[in-house]
């Protein structure tokens, strides 16, 4: 055995292990169907969980969503696992692939027209829902929050 080999099995070793962890870490995910009506109308009983949600995004700055059946329950405010006021940490990263790529290239189309209208992106999240008694945020307004691992199935609807 040359002089340089004994550290490159166990260098092999960690590599392999490593991305095992990684995959197992992505496989373990389980995310429970939910709509953004149902989170809001029960945080306290949705916090914490794993959720999938099709919502529609109506705010590109603070990736405000509602829910495409019902606007009327109310806004489900998003962050993204990196927010350093994520408590607790959420045990995942945001997958940013090309459904995200396409979900940021959509973004102009919430922009209004000069006739007035704008169009709409409705599109699957997955995440962990949070709800705060206290509020997060800007001025710790935001009690509720969906907490983004990825963005699935997107849907750009142009204005009319």
């Amino acid at each position: 055995m040359g002089p340089n080999r004994k550290y490159l099995n166990p260098l092999i070793a960690f590599a392999i292990l490593g991305l095992s962890v990684q995959l197992v870490t992505t496989q373990a995910l389980s995310f429970e169907q939910r709509t953004v009506c149902e989170l809001l109308k029960s945080p306290k009983r949705f916090t914490g969980r794993l959720v999938s949600v099709r919502a529609e995004m109506i705010a590109v700055r603070d990736f405000a969503l509602v829910d495409p059946t019902d606007r009327r329950c109310g806004v489900l405010a998003s962050a993204f696992p990196e927010d350093p006021e994520v408590t607790p940490n959420p045990g995942f990263t945001m997958l940013r692939d090309k459904n995200y790529d396409e979900l940021q290239q959509a973004f102009p189309i919430l922009r209004t027209t000069p006739s007035g209208t704008r169009g709409s992106i409705v599109a699957t999240i997955e995440g962990r829902f949070d709800w705060t008694p206290r509020g997060s945020g800007h001025m710790q307004l935001r009690r509720t929050r969906l907490v983004w691992h990825r963005v699935l199935d997107i849907v750009v609807i142009p204005p009319r």
